[in-house]
């Protein structure tokens, strides 16, 4: 039988025991809260600059537009916006999809996303669709011509402007984040 002889075992062992302490619960738990902020802060820089990260949420065509620009409002919807349109801003009109944006920590993992109805749809887009009154005969609403009546609308879709993700570079200050956590634990 061949033995070997392992020298400073004592160190590794004690090193072994310090990551451990550095997984715990508690531990996990503040390296992922930091993920979330690195995310929710790349999640604001493409409300502010309407690009999308560079990797998104797999999310109807999200993907195929990850790391472009949004596409502009259509004149319908500029018309339809506040005072016209002026100066309007892809999702933001009220600004509340934005402000719905949280992250939750799930065991040893984060979770990020928006919590409105519409988020789905504004970040992977929707395919072509008709729009159809419920609780009344005909649907309003404002063109570039002016207000339209109808009993139908047959939309051509919306593009995707993905919004949740996270840049390449996010991904390198996460790792920082990681050594500096596990340097600190580590002593």
């Amino acid at each position: 039988m061949l033995y070997v002889r392992v020298e400073g075992l004592d160190e590794v062992e004690e090193g072994l025991g310090l990551l451990q302490r550095g997984l715990t619960p508690a531990g996990i738990r503040h390296v992922m809260q930091d993920f979330g902020v690195v995310i929710e802060s790349s999640i604001a820089m493409a409300f502010r600059t309407e690009t999308a990260p560079e990797i998104v949420a797999d999310v109807g065509r999200a993907t195929a537009a990850a790391g472009r620009a949004w596409v502009p409002l259509a004149e319908g919807t500029l018309a339809a916006r506040r005072g016209g349109g002026g100066g309007a801003r892809a999702l933001q009109d009220t600004r509340r999809m934005q402000q719905s944006v949280t992250s939750v920590v799930r065991g040893l993992s984060v979770e990020v996303g928006a919590g409105t109805e519409q988020s789905p749809w504004q970040h992977g887009g929707t395919g072509p669709h008709t729009i159809r009154p419920v609780n009344v005969s005909l649907l309003r609403f404002m063109t570039a011509a002016g207000v339209v009546f109808a009993r139908e609308v047959h939309h051509p879709g919306i593009p995707a402007r993905p919004f949740v993700g996270m840049n390449r570079a996010d991904i390198r200050t996460m790792l920082q984040m990681l050594i500096r956590h596990f340097e600190v634990v580590m002593g």
